[in-house]
């Protein structure tokens, strides 16, 4: 569901399909189960109701549910929620065949639905998404009115990433790399952020924003704010035995406001040391075209760019399929496949 809050009240179960052959799940990422039959466990707001529906009447019959209820009796079946994981792409951030209603100038509003489509800046590999000002607003009172901390995890890129922060919805934590690294909102105006001088995030508004909340207080979601890394999590990422500190190098001058004459230079896959890349040296050495731009925890090695004529579709294919060195995982991600350490990636979020 775009709006999580639309299936809270109930447990949703899939019925095994091809797909899913088992496991009941709450999902915040309707791809994971649109192939499945929905059945609602009951709950107060559905006493009987455990018939299979199609997945698209169930999410219907919620947000009628939620409609009817008032704000204090939402807070109240939103309160055992305390936390929302979402992944990025396919779920927040869309990537349709054919962008209409999204013009030149990277945003395009439905006068009728108050509804605006943003485009975010293309990614390093050219992919360009949208996100809806719903989809903001959304995130937003998940925050704000029922004060369930949001987390957004992408296997996007650090760089990546933040290019886009911007037009992501505000969080209580950002994850990228799969979940390699992690970051925190800094309030500017904190004693945390007297004397930042690091990268500085400035959203860009949206329809349901405001300079102000009505009271006179400036708006949290479109204050511009810093980042701080958890750096006990790094510590962990740093471990020889996962992927080692040289992939940090250089990783840090634009997240560190760090002066273009004091900039570290990032180190060559075959001069890092770490489990994680000496890994990628035996790929590289099979021939495989490994992409570890931008990537401190985590590298992919993409079909796409596999054409030096040395590697076939099956070597390609075999790559998520074989025993990796202990303390190693993967996962494919955008028809690429990743690699890092087995405590990082999506899957253990």
């Amino acid at each position: 569901a775009t709006d999580p809050s639309s299936i809270a009240p109930s447990v949703v179960t899939r019925t095994p399909s091809p797909l899913h052959p088992s496991a009941d799940v709450l999902a915040t990422d309707p791809s994971s189960i649109a192939p499945s039959v929905v059945t609602r466990t009951p709950s107060p707001l559905h006493p009987a109701d455990s018939n299979g529906v199609l997945l698209e009447d169930a999410l219907d019959m919620a947000v009628d549910d939620l409609r009817a209820l008032n704000d204090e009796t939402k807070k109240k079946s939103m309160s055992s929620i305390r936390f929302l994981f979402s992944d990025i792409d396919g779920t927040l951030v869309h990537y349709p065949d054919e962008q209409e209603g999204v013009n030149g100038n990277n945003m395009e509003k439905d006068e009728a639905s108050r509804n605006t489509i943003i485009r975010l800046p293309p990614s390093s590999t050219g992919l360009q998404g949208i996100i809806s000002s719903r989809t903001l607003a959304l995130c937003r009172d998940l925050r704000q009115k029922y004060g369930v901390k949001v987390v957004l995890v992408s296997g996007a890129r650090t760089s990546t990433l933040l290019t886009r922060l911007a037009f992501l919805p505000k969080a209580d934590a950002y994850a990228s790399e799969g979940g390699g690294r992690i970051f925190y909102p800094v309030d500017l105006n904190s004693m945390e952020g007297d004397g930042y001088n690091g990268f500085v995030v400035h959203p860009v508004k949206y329809d349901g924003a405001s300079d102000d909340d009505g009271d006179g207080q400036k708006n949290n979601d479109l204050t511009p704010f810093g980042l701080r890394e958890d750096m006990t999590w790094r510590t962990k990422m740093e471990e020889t035995d996962a992927a080692g500190k040289d992939g940090y190098r250089g990783m840090d001058n634009e997240i560190r406001g760090i002066s273009d004459d004091k900039k570290e230079a990032v180190v060559p896959v075959p001069e890092r040391e770490g489990k994680l890349w000496e890994f990628a040296q035996t790929l590289l050495d099979r021939g495989f075209v490994i992409d570890s731009k931008g990537y401190s925890a985590c590298f992919r090695v993409n079909r796409k760019h596999q054409t030096n004529g040395r590697i076939t579709n099956e070597d390609f294919d075999s790559l998520s399929k074989m025993d990796l060195p202990i303390g190693l995982a993967s996962s494919t991600n955008l028809g690429c496949v990743d690699f890092y350490p087995e405590d990082s990636g999506k899957k253990n979020w």
